[in-house]
């Protein structure tokens, strides 16, 4: 696995593990962000990459900061 996608990959689960640790659904976080579902779940498997206004979207919906999205995906 190449760095880029290695980094996409652990994002991945480290907002998919932000987002049950809130207790939300794929659909209850996009209606919180109006980011598009299909897309949601691409960012947690790692399979695309993210813009940075969706970033500071799932940052507000997630209750965090957007230093706290990355905190251990190095």
């Amino acid at each position: 696995m190449e760095d880029d996608e290695l980094i996409l990959h652990r994002f991945g689960q480290k907002l998919q593990q932000l987002r049950k640790n809130q207790s939300l659904t794929l659909q209850e976080l996009e209606a919180i962000v109006d980011i598009d579902n299909s897309n949601l779940s691409k960012y947690e498997s790692g399979s695309i990459d993210i813009r940075l206004t969706s970033l500071y979207k799932l940052s507000k919906a997630l209750g965090i900061t957007l230093s706290k999205l990355f905190e251990g995906i190095e």
